[in-house]
């Protein structure tokens, strides 16, 4: 299961918020977390555990209104799951780019609860 606790503190650190939605979406992201179906989707998805995390993200351009509140590493690169500031959704950033988005966290959290049902 996901420890939330951090979250804050680390976008405090690097001189942002998480407004407080999507610190909601992350707790009901750690409580399913804990699930097998979670563990076997996502086996190698955590939350962001340090500053680092999002400097590493920032070196493959990740965009400054995109705030990651969770990583899941692939073979060859790492999906970032991102609050996006201004248009107030979710997306994936992967590689350089966009790969998915969504339009609002709950819409986020409703794909992510079809995905394991």
């Amino acid at each position: 299961m996901f420890d939330t606790k951090r979250l804050p503190a680390i976008a405090h650190e690097l001189g942002f918020t998480y407004p407080p939605d999507v610190l909601r979406a992350v707790e009901a992201l750690a409580d399913l977390s804990g699930t097998d179906e979670f563990r076997a989707h996502f086996p190698h998805a955590r939350l962001v555990e340090s500053a680092d995390d999002i400097a590493a993200a920032r070196v493959l351009g990740l965009p400054i209104q995109l705030k990651p509140f969770w990583l899941e590493e692939q073979a060859a690169h790492i999906d970032y799951y991102c609050f996006d500031n201004h248009t107030r959704g979710v997306v994936v950033f992967a590689v350089h780019t966009v790969v998915a988005d969504w339009p609002s966290i709950d819409a986020f959290l409703a794909w992510l609860r079809q995905s394991l049902a």
